[in-house]
């Protein structure tokens, strides 16, 4: 069965805006354990050891500290951009691994990061509200979310279609 259009790309922006380095870990993880092709492209050097453990360590630091009080929320300027920088560069590496454009890729990633990042917000603080559980409980269920649906998106990238221009 073929992939719906644009399903990884939307997927890995989404991520990025729950996570925002859960997207380039995953696809590190993807470009060395799955086989994800990056060779020959600018996104290449996400196959290296040092690029992997580094987005890891990024990932796991951000998990640990989003349950903290004194970090900013998603929807903070600079927080909102690097969503979106994160986002794009994970369209633009999913694009690049399919022979498209990047910069249709990067602009996918960036609007459905920006977008999940408004609407994971919102979601995160009704649902606290709404099962009578702390933010930090959400937040682990959304780390599990971020996690599951990055790994299945770059598995679709691997086994999937072309995507639709």
């Amino acid at each position: 069965m073929a992939e719906i259009p644009l399903t990884s790309e939307l997927t890995l922006g989404a991520v990025s805006g729950m996570r925002s380095m859960m997207a380039p870990a995953v696809i590190a993880w993807a470009a060395r354990r799955s086989g994800l092709d990056l060779e020959s492209t600018p996104f290449s050097a996400f196959k290296g050891p040092g690029i992997g453990r580094t987005a890891a360590a990024l990932v796991i630091g951000e998990m640990v500290a989003d349950k903290t009080p004194f970090v900013p929320n998603r929807t903070n300027s600079t927080a909102l951009l690097t969503r979106a920088v994160s986002g794009g560069a994970a369209g633009a590496a999913v694009f690049k691994a399919r022979r498209a454009s990047i910069i249709v890729g990067a602009l996918v990633g960036a609007t459905a990061a920006v977008g999940a990042a408004y609407a994971t917000y919102y979601l995160r603080k009704k649902a606290a509200r709404y099962f009578d559980v702390s933010d930090r409980v959400v937040a682990l269920v959304e780390d599990g979310i971020a996690l599951t649906a990055g790994v299945i998106a770059v598995s679709l990238v691997k086994h999937g279609e072309e995507p639709a221009e």
